[in-house]
C-alpha cells in the first residue's frame, strides 16, 4: 500500500510544536513535543477509521513511515511559515 499524507495540523505550545498527520485520510501519525514520531491506539487518538489506526499502530514504524513521507521537513516548514492550528 502506498502512503500519502492527506492532511497536516501543526500545533503549537509555548515554544515547543505537535503535529498530526493524517495518513491516506484513514489513520494518524503524530508528532510530540518531544519529536518522537508515534503510532497511536485508537483508544489514543484516531483519524477517520479506528480499525485502520490500530492496524498502523500494530504493523508500522511512526519513525520509518514519517522518514518516507518526509513529514520532519513538512512540518518544519508550517513552522516556518507560523501556520498553527492554535495558538
Amino acid at each position: 500500500m502506498a502512503y500519502e499524507i492527506t492532511e497536516l495540523q501543526v500545533y503549537r505550545w509555548d515554544e515547543k510544536h505537535s503535529a498530526n498527520v493524517a495518513i491516506n485520510d484513514k489513520f494518524m501519525l503524530q508528532l510530540g513535543t518531544d519529536g518522537a514520531w508515534d503510532i497511536p491506539h485508537s483508544d489514543e487518538a484516531c483519524w477517520n477509521d479506528e480499525s485502520e489506526q490500530n492496524r498502523a499502530h500494530e504493523n508500522l514504524n511512526a519513525a520509518d513511515l514519517a522518514e518516507a513521507l518526509s513529514a520532519n521537513k513538512k512540518v518544519q516548514h508550517l513552522i516556518n511559515q507560523e501556520i498553527f492550528e492554535n495558538e
